[in-house]
């Protein structure tokens, strides 16, 4: 019998698409799911000279508005700080420029999916 995926795999799944898709496009891996006390960043790649801080959302379905949509400012905060926090414990704050994507993927017809990647979708205010 076959069991429904949590969230936290659908999750996984759609950070691992996000991940291939960025990589496909030139982006280079750092990691992913990057925790501290300030919260989460899905994914950190470096595209050319910046740090691209990644957050990835999915959608079973695009009747309810884009996945990127559910970005409100609190998370966007929340990810800033992240970044923040990463940048300074890696001593990366006044050596690389950085920027803010979010990737919205709704699955498509035969186990394809649709991707939309927004690049600098937010900036620090």
């Amino acid at each position: 019998m076959l069991t429904p995926l949590t969230s936290r795999k659908i999750g996984q799944h759609a950070e691992s698409i996000a991940k291939a898709h960025l990589i496909k496009h030139g982006l280079k891996f750092i990691t992913q799911n990057y925790h501290c006390r300030h919260g989460e960043i899905d994914l950190i790649c470096k595209d050319k000279g910046s740090l691209v801080f990644i957050e990835v959302r999915y959608r079973s379905n695009g009747r309810f508005g884009q996945a990127f949509e559910t970005i409100d400012h609190r998370k966007q905060q929340k990810i800033i700080k992240t970044a923040s926090y990463y940048l300074h414990s890696n001593q990366l704050t006044e050596k690389i420029s950085s920027r803010f994507d979010v990737i919205g993927i709704v699955p498509a017809e035969l186990h394809e999916y649709d991707i939309q990647w927004i690049k600098n979708a937010f900036h620090p205010i």
